[in-house]
């Protein structure tokens, strides 16, 4: 046995110096919701996806968020798993969500019981793979809380289950290969810290997009929480190594990477984008609250606190008005619910109506509002659910009052 003992050594040291390292990097990004370019406040998807092409078209690109571009574009990077958010759902609704051709995946989203034949279209989880044979698990979750934010009209067909019992079960039925590196997008509402505590064989989780870019190491370093810049402002690098002959990854690292203007020389881009690049003439956006009155006879209205962003570009001065776009729900209704609505609604509102009026009034609700805005005993959901009452989602967001980019809009 001892004579064995050096050709031993030795052919565990043959295997360490023929050992390598995989490495695996991945780019996280988020809070573009309608945002293709802006300036260096708010660059948005473009310069996103142009930088990551240039830079690292090789790697893995985790996108928070539908993407306001779904053409594929030479010479622009695709995001490898996307992960839909509350946003998406309240500006588009889910029948649209379901229509674009990019891979969305959730977890925690199954059919309502009285659609027994209906199947969302959303995978359970979205798998990249390098050339080595490592692989990225990417699992997204909605809160349990998001139908009170989301406007029913917007999510049905699907029902949200549980977050934590849903990745739960499914570790449980499917349990993780050696070379999968598994990612967890949270919930939009969740406590981080408790998720660390919950999914301790996640080596990284992702927080909703948030004003500044960041990462946590926790768990001794063994686990990464991170949470990219919105409006594509920063983005999150994040750094794996796999070791071959151990099989297992070493401890994630992370960076935050600025996003620049980008190079667009010989692209060839449509004219939907190309019109975004135009600076506009006018410094001074239109009054929205004129063009969103011209579509009924009173609103109720977003409080937005509007940002300074010094730039012409349209994009720009659309995020300068609404950091947060809204769909609008058009809804006929009496005078006496309108009355009652206003009391209810403690922000602004406005109406175009004569003097004792008495008809029908076309009330115009921002999407989060005729959700019930996260309240599950919100006078103006429970009319709207209980109520006969005339509903109609118009063809545009706050943003598209500012300036309008399609024919779709005001």
């Amino acid at each position: 046995m001892k004579r064995c003992l050096p050709l031993v050594l030795l052919l565990v040291l043959i295997c360490r110096l023929n050992a390598r390292e995989i490495d695996i990097r991945l780019w996280i990004s988020g809070g573009m919701q309608g945002l293709v370019i802006g300036n260096r406040e708010c660059p948005g998807w473009l310069s996103v996806s142009r930088q990551l092409a240039l830079e690292d078209p090789g790697a893995c690109w985790i996108q928070l968020g539908a993407p306001p571009v779904t053409d594929q574009i030479e010479g622009l990077k695709t995001p490898d798993a996307v992960i839909p958010i509350e946003a998406d759902f309240r500006l588009q609704g889910l029948a649209a969500l379901e229509g674009l051709p990019v891979p969305l995946s959730l977890l925690n989203v199954t059919n309502l019981p009285q659609f027994p034949d209906y199947r969302p279209r959303f995978a359970s989880l979205q798998i990249w793979r390098q050339a080595d044979g490592v692989e990225v698990h990417v699992f997204g979750l909605l809160s349990d809380q998001a139908p009170l934010r989301i406007h029913p009209d917007r999510l049905r067909p699907l029902q949200v289950s549980p977050a934590l019992a849903a990745i739960r079960q499914y570790l449980t039925e499917h349990p993780l290969p050696d070379n999968a590196f598994p990612v967890l997008v949270l919930p939009e509402d969740a406590d981080p810290s408790e998720w660390s505590a919950w999914v301790p064989e996640f080596p990284l989780l992702i927080q909703a997009a948030g004003a500044q870019a960041k990462s946590i190491e926790v768990r001794n370093g063994s686990q990464l929480r991170v949470q990219p810049a919105r409006f594509g402002r920063a983005l999150l690098r994040v750094q794996v190594y796999w070791d071959t002959v151990e099989r297992r990854f070493r401890d994630p690292t992370a960076e935050t990477v600025w996003v620049n203007p980008p190079d667009l020389h010989g692209l060839d881009l449509p004219a939907e984008i190309l019109q975004r690049l135009r600076p506009q003439e006018n410094s001074s956006p239109p009054d929205w609250h004129q063009n969103l009155i011209e579509y009924g006879d009173a609103a109720l209205l977003p409080e937005e606190q509007a940002r300074q962003i010094d730039s012409m570009l349209p994009d720009a001065q659309r995020v300068s008005t609404f950091p947060e776009d809204h769909a609008w729900l058009r809804v006929q209704v009496s005078k006496d619910i309108w009355n009652r609505w206003k009391a209810a609604w403690s922000g602004p509102h406005m109406d175009d109506l004569p003097d004792g009026h008495r008809g029908e009034i076309m009330v115009l609700l921002p999407g989060h509002i005729a959700a019930g805005n996260g309240d599950g005993h919100s006078l103006i959901r429970k009319d709207l659910e209980t109520l006969d009452l005339q509903t109609e989602w118009l063809p545009f967001t706050s943003r598209d009052l500012i300036l309008p980019l399609d024919e779709k809009t005001p």
